[in-house]
């Protein structure tokens, strides 16, 4: 088989953090966010309005400040898991992810492992600042550098693959 794309690169923290943040993480996040928001309304009543229950509302402000900072980080704990996940799969090293592209399929080689995906499989792609991610289910995706193409560029790739899945 001929190959049309290569894209290869070692996992990188800045660019798996865009894909964790986005694919894994989003809703836990936006929900920080909201029990945020509640933790202010929750010390705006403290300081102006209930001074009755001061420290039962200040207990929980407290409680929902500290879940939802927990939320809003969630995705560095992520990472962390998801980093010593990859590390005890390949025996503690950091192995070098390629993709190679041609007419017919996707391979995907990350140490020993190896596996082949056709295009149809592509549900959805996710462009980022440094990483674009072919989405092949709803919390799955291959991870491709921009900066990482050995063969072909990353301006070609994108108008190839955007055809192909159309």
């Amino acid at each position: 088989m001929n190959i049309l794309f290569e894209n290869k690169y070692y996992s990188d923290k800045k660019v798996l953090l865009e894909y964790v943040k986005d694919v894994h993480c989003k809703f836990p996040r936006i929900i920080g966010f909201l029990f945020m928001l509640i933790a202010l309304l929750y010390i705006y009543l403290i300081l102006f309005k209930m001074r009755s229950l001061r420290f039962v509302m200040a207990v929980l402000t407290i409680f929902i400040f500290i879940i939802s900072l927990r939320l809003i980080f969630y995705h560095l704990v992520y990472l962390k898991n998801m980093k010593k996940s990859s590390l005890n799969l390949h025996n503690g090293q950091t192995p070098e992810s390629i993709l190679q592209f041609t007419e017919s399929n996707i391979a995907l080689k990350e140490g020993k492992i190896s596996m082949e995906f056709e295009y149809n499989q592509i549900k959805k792609i996710k462009e980022y600042k440094l990483a674009y991610v072919l989405m092949i289910g709803k919390k799955q995706g291959l991870i491709l550098k921009k900066d990482s193409f050995s063969i072909g560029t990353f301006e070609e790739f994108k108008k190839f693959i955007t055809e192909k899945i159309k």
